[in-house]
C-alpha cells in the first residue's frame, strides 16, 4: 500500500516519511436554511434565490458561458434534476426542473459544447450536452446523449448511437468531462472503487480507454467515491481531486488532492505527500468551474443530517510553491468585497492570560468575516502561550479557535455550562513566521478557519440558530500580542 492510516490525525504516507505540514485548503460561505421542497418557491423567490438556500441531493456540473454559470443538481425532495444560472456565483435565478428523460435517478455529465463536435449546434448558441446513464432492466443503466439549444431549458433527446464505457455502465455515477486543448478531445473520469479511469472521445459519442491511476493508493476498506481533475492557468500543472469513503461504514473521509502534470493520457503525480483538501468532517465534492478572467473557482460541499448538503461559498483556486512543494492555495471569490458592509477595526493590543478572555463583541450579528494577525516572534520561548486564537459562543456551546506552538492549529467545541471539550480537528503545521494571520467565517451554521494563505483550512457545524453570539480573544499560559484585527459585517446576499 502507498497511503496507510486515513484515520485519526490523518497520518498518511507516501513512500517517505510524511513532513511537518499537512497544506490543504478551504474558505468562506453563507449558509440559510431551507426547509421547503424546491418547487414550492414563489416564482419572485426564483429571481434572487442563493445557492445556499438549495435543498441538494447530489451536485453534478457548473458550467460556464459568456459570464453566465449554469449549476445542475438533483434535488433532495423531488429527486429530479434542477438548473439554476447566475453572474456572481452568489444570486441565482432557479429554473423549472429539467427533462432529460422519461426515467428517474439518472446519471449524467453536461459540457458545453463550444466547438460542435458533437454536431448538434442549429443556431449562434453553443449546445449543451448531456451524457445520461438511464436506468434499464436487470439493474443495467443504457447510455444516451440529450442536448440544448437554447442554454438548457429545454432538451432533445438524440436518436444516435452513444458508446460510454463499460466501467461507467458497470458503476453509474455524475462524471467529470472537460476538453483537452492539446490532443483536441473530450476527456472523461471513471471512479471505480479502488482507482480512476481516463477516456477519451473527439464527439462525445464514442468513447476509448487512455489510462488508468490509483491502483493500490489505499488499504482496501477505502472507497474511491468521485474523482475531479482540473488545469491551472500554465496548462502545465493540473490538480486531481479525490473524494475518499469507508467501504464498512459508508462515512465520508473527505477529499484529498494531488497535484500533477497530465498529457490528455496520463495523470503523473509531482506530490510526494497526500494533501487533505479540508480538515473538516464531510467537506467533498468540489465542483470545478472557469470565470471569464481566467479563475478557477470551486464550490464544495458539507454534509449534514439527512443526507443534506449545503454548499461551500466559492472559492478561487490557485498554485503555489512552498518550500520546493506545489501545493493548492484557496482563497473566497473576489466578489465577496460586494458583501462586505461595516468594518470593525480591532486595535493593537496584548492579550494578558492571567486577565482572562478578551471580549469583542457580546452581540454578534451573522454572518461576519474575521481577520486577525498576532506578532509570533519568540514562539521557541517558555513565556510564549500554549495556544492563543478566538473563542465563539452562544447558550448552546464554545468553539476554539487558534494556533498551539506544539506545531497545529486547532478547533475544539466545548459545553458553555460544563468543562468537558470535544477535539474536532487538528491541521499539523509547525509555523516559524514572526507573524500569524487567522481567517475565519461564521455563519448561521457553518464555521470556516483558514490559515497559511490558504493552504490549510477547517470546516465545521456551529449551531447559532439565532441565538445571541459572542466572541473573544484568548491565550493560554502565557501572553500574546495582535498587531491588527478587522471584523466585517457582510449583507448575506
Amino acid at each position: 500500500m502507498i497511503f496507510n492510516n486515513l484515520y485519526g490525525n490523518r497520518v498518511l504516507r507516501f513512500n517517505v516519511v510524511i513532513k511537518k505540514a499537512f497544506p490543504l485548503l478551504g474558505c468562506i460561505l453563507t449558509i440559510l436554511a431551507c426547509s421547503n421542497p424546491i418547487n414550492q418557491i414563489s416564482d419572485s423567490t426564483r429571481k434572487n434565490f442563493k445557492i445556499q438556500d438549495f435543498v441538494i441531493n447530489e451536485p453534478i456540473s457548473i458550467l460556464s458561458d459568456n459570464g453566465i454559470y449554469h449549476f445542475f443538481f438533483i434535488n433532495a425532495n423531488s429527486q429530479k434534476i434542477h438548473h439554476a444560472i447566475s453572474k456572481n456565483l452568489i444570486n441565482w435565478e432557479l429554473k423549472d426542473h429539467i427533462k432529460l428523460s422519461d426515467e428517474s435517478h439518472l446519471k449524467v455529465g453536461f459540457v458545453i459544447d463550444s466547438l460542435n463536435s458533437a454536431g448538434y449546434k442549429t443556431s449562434e448558441i453553443w449546445p449543451f450536452v448531456a451524457l445520461l446513464l438511464i436506468p434499464g432492466g436487470d439493474s443495467k443503466y443504457l447510455p444516451s446523449i440529450a442536448f440544448s439549444n437554447d442554454y438548457g431549458t429545454t432538451w432533445t433527446k438524440s436518436n444516435r448511437k452513444t458508446n460510454l464505457p463499460e466501467a461507467l455502465l458497470n458503476y453509474p455515477q455524475n462524471v467529470n468531462i472537460f476538453w483537452h486543448f492539446q490532443t483536441k478531445k473530450w476527456l472523461m473520469t471513471v471512479t471505480l472503487p479502488n482507482h480512476v479511469e481516463f477516456y477519451s472521445s473527439a464527439d462525445l459519442h464514442n468513447w476509448e480507454f487512455e489510462s488508468l491511476f490509483g491502483i493500490d493508493f489505499f488499504p482496501d476498506n477505502i472507497q474511491w467515491k468521485n474523482t475531479t481533475i482540473f488545469p491551472f492557468n500554465d496548462e502545465l500543472h493540473w490538480c486531481f481531486l479525490i473524494d475518499l469513503g469507508d467501504k464498512m461504514t459508508f462515512e465520508s473521509l473527505e477529499t484529498v488532492y494531488f497535484i500533477g502534470s497530465f498529457n490528455g493520457h496520463e495523470f503523473h503525480s509531482l506530490s510526494d505527500e497526500l494533501h487533505w483538501l479540508d480538515f473538516g468532517k464531510n467537506v467533498t465534492g468540489s465542483l470545478i468551474t472557469k470565470a471569464e478572467d481566467h479563475r478557477r473557482i470551486s464550490i464544495g460541499w458539507k454534509y449534514q443530517e439527512e443526507n443534506r448538503m449545503i454548499p461551500i461559498f466559492p472559492r478561487e483556486l490557485s498554485l503555489i510553491n512552498t518550500n520546493g512543494n506545489l501545493l493548492l492555495s484557496m482563497r473566497p471569490i473576489s466578489e465577496l468585497n460586494n458583501l462586505r458592509t461595516k468594518q470593525k477595526i480591532i486595535t493593537p493590543l496584548e492579550i494578558n492570560y492571567k486577565s482572562g478572555d478578551t471580549l469583542l463583541y457580546s452581540d454578534l450579528k451573522l454572518p461576519v468575516e474575521i481577520i486577525l494577525k498576532y506578532k509570533t516572534v519568540g514562539m521557541e520561548k517558555g513565556s510564549f502561550p500554549k495556544r492563543f486564537g478566538l473563542c465563539i459562543w452562544n447558550d448552546t456551546e464554545k468553539l476554539n479557535l487558534g494556533y498551539d506552538r506544539i506545531g497545529y492549529y486547532f478547533m475544539d467545541r466545548a459545553s458553555p455550562t460544563s468543562n468537558y471539550v470535544e477535539n474536532l480537528s487538528k491541521m499539523s503545521y509547525y509555523h516559524s513566521d514572526s507573524s500569524l494571520t487567522m481567517h475565519f467565517l461564521v455563519e448561521k451554521s457553518l464555521i470556516q478557519f483558514f490559515v497559511e494563505n490558504g493552504q490549510m483550512v477547517l470546516t465545521e457545524d456551529f449551531s447559532q440558530w439565532e441565538k445571541t453570539t459572542k466572541i473573544s480573544l484568548k491565550a493560554e499560559k502565557g501572553d500574546i500580542y495582535l498587531i491588527e484585527g478587522r471584523i466585517n459585517e457582510l449583507s448575506g446576499q
